[in-house]
């Protein structure tokens, strides 16, 4: 018995690999780093791992869904997909440690370049 479920959430880690050049692009406000000099050199081969957190509802009760607009080359960690029900309860999650994706697409690329 139990209540219907009415709704999913989901919930996830996005684990990208940046080089340091990707890094100050997305995360460098200006003025966060002296400009010139011989220390822009010295972070040239620097890795970052940037982890961000993702929860998300489905809006239905449908068993099936599909994560779209994911990027190419990218993990995704500790997926976690908890049912909802009409007495507002919450499942066990079902869980699936990681994925990676495919590289990017052309066309994902050429938006990156953009």
């Amino acid at each position: 018995g139990g209540s219907e479920v009415i709704d999913y959430h989901v919930h996830y880690v996005e684990v990208r690999h940046l080089t340091h050049n990707e890094w100050l692009a997305e995360f460098k406000k200006d003025g966060d780093e002296k400009k010139g000099g011989r220390g822009s050199q010295q972070h040239s081969d620097e890795k970052h791992e940037v982890k961000t957190p993702v929860s998300l509802r489905v809006g239905s009760s449908a068993t099936s869904y599909t994560l779209r607009d994911l990027r190419g080359e990218t993990d995704y960690t500790n997926i976690r997909v908890h049912a909802r029900t009409a007495a507002d309860l919450e499942s066990e999650p079902a869980v699936v440690k990681s994925v990676t994706t495919l590289p990017p697409s052309m066309r994902e690329l050429l938006i990156k370049e953009i």
